[in-house]
């Protein structure tokens, strides 16, 4: 019965460890898309590409 309750705890604990790491990669990406896209928009303003 412990090992059901612990394997339980573990299943628990990693699926929300999962979903914490799913949103902070998420926002981590629309923030680095948004940033991208903004010095996409920068780049295609000017004619040239600044590197």
């Amino acid at each position: 019965m412990a090992l059901v309750g612990l394997s339980l705890f573990w299943g628990f604990f990693f699926l929300g460890f999962s979903m914490r790491f799913m949103a902070v990669a998420g926002s981590f990406s629309s923030l680095i898309l948004a940033s991208s896209s903004t010095q996409m928009d920068i780049s295609s303003s000017k004619v040239q590409f600044p590197f």
